[in-house]
């Protein structure tokens, strides 16, 4: 059986040409207005999707924020979790509202983000997401599947709508984390979509 692994829950920061990646937890709330920050990102990048809230559905477990100086230009969110895929249980991570301020994209700075939640969340089966626009995930080996027959806790305007179940092989992409094949069968998340 998979075992969940998430990493350490204390702060790290890596540099990078132009972005200083900084990695927080969900347990470390912050008074010095960078969730004022997060949630200003995210209006920008998601156009009000969020409400002035530093989340959609729920607070990501974890996030990787991209700064260049104090500006806050890129977010990632990374929440750990079991799903099924047929008979079998895998661990996950999934990336949740991945983005960078428009005025400074198509500078690497998102594939930057990327590749630090997958380094950070190594120990995971597969790393899974849910995009509109699939280009830079497939760049970086991200695969829609053929047949996405997924299961999940609907989640809308704060409110819990029931379990909801449809194709989503349109929107659905995973890569391996491990040395794991992402099998044939039904998803079930196990909750929300990320």
């Amino acid at each position: 059986m998979t075992k969940l692994q998430i990493p350490s829950q204390h702060s790290e920061t890596r540099s990078t040409d132009t972005m200083r990646i900084v990695f927080r937890s969900a347990e470390m709330p912050r008074d010095d207005g960078e969730e004022s920050q997060i949630a200003a990102t995210l209006k920008q990048c998601f156009d009000g999707m969020h409400e002035g809230r530093t989340y959609c559905e729920q607070i990501p477990q974890q996030r990787l924020l991209g700064y260049c100086g104090d500006r806050l230009v890129g977010h990632l969110g990374l929440d750990y979790r079991m799903i099924r895929i047929g008979e079998a249980i895998f661990s996950v991570v999934g990336i949740i509202d991945l983005c960078v301020v428009p005025d400074l994209r198509r500078r690497g700075l998102a594939q930057r983000l990327l590749a630090a939640a997958e380094k950070r969340s190594a120990a995971q089966d597969f790393s899974v997401l849910v995009a509109k626009d699939t280009r830079l995930y497939e760049r970086t080996g991200y695969r829609l599947l053929a047949k996405a027959d997924v299961t999940w806790l609907a989640i809308d305007e704060l409110r819990c709508h029931g379990v909801s179940n449809r194709d989503l092989s349109d929107i659905f992409m995973q890569k391996p984390l491990s040395t794991k094949t992402w099998p044939k069968g039904p998803i079930d998340m196990l909750g929300f979509l990320f």
